[in-house]
């Protein structure tokens, strides 16, 4: 049986990447009513400072930090950035739907550094779950019309993936691992907003949501995928460890996918069902693989005796 927090630690991580997975829902909005990326970006991550502002001053969770604290947070929160910024310069290079396949290589990344670095074992079942995921997702991709992949984007495309392993591993591993969790949300999104600021020409070339539709989009971004998406994988991160709750991240895909079906009627095939279910596969094995582990070990040593 799993403890208190371990179970906990699963439900945040499913419930964080489910979140996450609605980006489509309020991003595509915005995009279609005329909102550049770099102005989305920079709305979206700058109110759910403000969100998280708020309920740091409500909580009474100070903003001052400890030296090794400072270090820590420009580390990770230049990893957030650098991830979020590689990945947005990828769509221009080459199609959203190959980029959020080769992002999904992540989950392995995150399992190779803690395994070098940290000399961490990977079981069987973790190496099979990576596995599995990989090939779900690229199954749900559907495009692909034979041309080359443009390798400077698939190159920011890695970066990106591999900014956002380093991102989940230091979360855990930094001193960062007690700090809490909505502060450590709260300065990882601030580094990215200035980053999108910057791009902006420090604001000039900002495009504000002025109708009740943009902010209402914005507000939706700022809050679902965002704020409650990252507080519940940066807890998850802490309870489960950073290579379990990256193989569960792999329900932002489908959560997406399940968005553009019913919300913007895109099509099911059923190579995108045997891709979920694939990714669903992976995600019951690494919940379930200590206990199926066991279950092996203690029949194994019963057939020797």
């Amino acid at each position: 049986m799993f403890s208190k927090q371990v179970t906990k630690g699963f439900i945040f991580g499913c419930l964080g990447s489910c979140f996450y997975g609605l980006n489509p829902l309020f991003g595509l909005p915005l995009y279609q009513l005329g909102l550049d990326p770099d102005s989305v970006l920079f709305c979206r991550f700058s109110v759910a400072c403000a969100i998280l502002a708020v309920l740091m001053q409500v909580q009474k969770i100070p903003f001052s930090l400890t030296k090794a604290e400072f270090v820590s947070f420009i580390f990770v929160g230049g990893m957030f950035a650098i991830s979020s910024l590689s990945l947005f310069m990828s769509y221009q290079l080459i199609e959203a739907g190959i980029a959020s396949t080769i992002l999904f290589i992540y989950p392995l990344l995150v399992a190779v550094i803690m395994m070098i670095f940290f000399k961490e074992h990977l079981n069987f079942i973790t190496m099979f779950s990576i596995t599995l995921v990989i090939l779900g997702v690229s199954m749900l991709y559907r495009g692909g019309n034979g041309t080359t992949l443009n390798p400077f984007g698939v190159w920011l495309v890695f970066i990106s993936a591999l900014t956002y392993a380093i991102y989940i591993v230091a979360v855990e591993k930094s001193p960062l691992r007690n700090v809490p969790i909505i502060k450590l949300t709260f300065y990882s999104l601030l580094c990215s907003a200035t980053v999108f600021f910057v791009r902006l020409d420090f604001g000039t070339q900002l495009q504000l949501p002025y109708s009740s539709s943009l902010l209402i989009n914005v507000i939706g971004l700022a809050v679902i995928p965002t704020v409650l998406s990252l507080v519940l994988m940066n807890q998850s991160i802490q309870m489960i460890g950073s290579t379990t709750a990256s193989i569960i991240g792999a329900l932002e895909p489908i959560t997406a996918l399940l968005v553009g079906v019913f919300v913007f009627h895109e099509h099911m095939t059923i190579r995108i069902f045997v891709g979920i279910f694939m990714i669903l596969s992976a995600i019951v094995l690494t919940i379930s693989g200590k206990e199926i582990l066991r279950y092996i070990n203690s029949h194994y040593h019963h057939f020797r005796h």
